[in-house]
Order: C-alpha cells, then structure tokens, then sequence
C-alpha cells in the first residue's frame, strides 16, 4: 500500500546540496540521496516496512541523519559515479527514531505541559533533545507525564497551602 507519491525533495548539509526521493515498494522503502551536482552518484538506505514505524524517512531531519550517516561510511557525493547502499543498522536506527520520536513528541500538548511543571517545580529549563531523552528513559511520554503530574499536584497543593 503506497501512501505517499514519489516526490524528490531538495535538502542542504553544510555546504553541499541533495535530491533525495523515497520509493515505497511492497516489501521494503528504500530512501535514495543523489549528489545535487551528479546524477550517478548516490546513496541508499534500505529499510523494512516494520522500520517504518521507527524511522519517518519522510521527514527532513532525518533524510539529513541518514545523508550524514552515508557521508560517514564512506560516500563521497563530490565525485562521479559513487554509490552507496546501506541496511537500517542499530546505530542508524538508534539516530533517526530519536528524531522520529521527537517530531512525535513535539505534536503533542503533554510534552509542552512536562517542560513547564518541569521549571515550575525544579526551576529547571530543558531542551527538547534532553527532555527526549528523559522520557524515553522513563518509559515512554503518557507513563512519564503521569508520574510528573502526580508529583506537581502535591508540589502545587503543598505550596498552595502555606
């Protein structure tokens, strides 16, 4: 089931331009980065349909992840005819379900509410890369806004009563 149509999206890393177009075939999607300047040179990244749900390919902030990562191991997108193919592996996945998690994150209103009981309570001005990280380290956004609301009720009501 295809959802989206193959549209070829245009990015800047640094210095350096990119075309990069998502193709969704039936058993895979592969994300494919060609240099702005050859056609011929590439990379791809191969990811399953169940990595989908972890990694938005779709995303800019993580077709950059994914074009840094090739860089990375190896492409060089400033020479002709250099192609890289490349399996979603744990670090990869590990970098853009961070980013996926975080967009996700960002939508919703209990992220806002967490950063603000955050400061109310602690004084404490986060990120939102650290407050990712926080939550992903207490299981997940809905367990940690319950627990943090439990506590800035108490936190509320006992400063409300002096």
């Amino acid at each position: 089931m295809k959802i989206y149509k193959k549209v070829l999206n245009e990015i800047t890393i640094g210095n350096s331009n990119f075309k990069y177009v998502v193709v969704e075939k039936t058993n895979e999607i592969v994300f494919r980065a060609y240099s702005y300047e050859f056609n011929d040179t590439f990379c791809e990244v191969h990811l399953s349909w169940k990595d989908n749900y972890y990694v938005n390919p779709y995303l800019p902030s993580v077709a950059k992840i994914m074009i840094e990562y090739a860089i990375k191991k190896g492409w060089n997108h400033c020479l002709r005819n250099q192609k890289v193919i490349l399996e979603l592996d744990s670090e990869l996945l590990r970098l853009t379900s961070k980013q996926t998690t975080k967009i996700i994150y960002l939508e919703t209103a209990e992220f806002y509410q967490i950063k603000e009981m955050l400061f109310c309570m602690d004084g404490i001005s986060i990120s939102d890369d650290e407050l990712v990280d926080l939550i992903d380290d207490n299981e997940g956004l809905n367990q940690y806004y319950k627990k943090l609301l439990t506590r800035y009720k108490e936190f509320r009501d006992k400063n409300n009563g002096i």
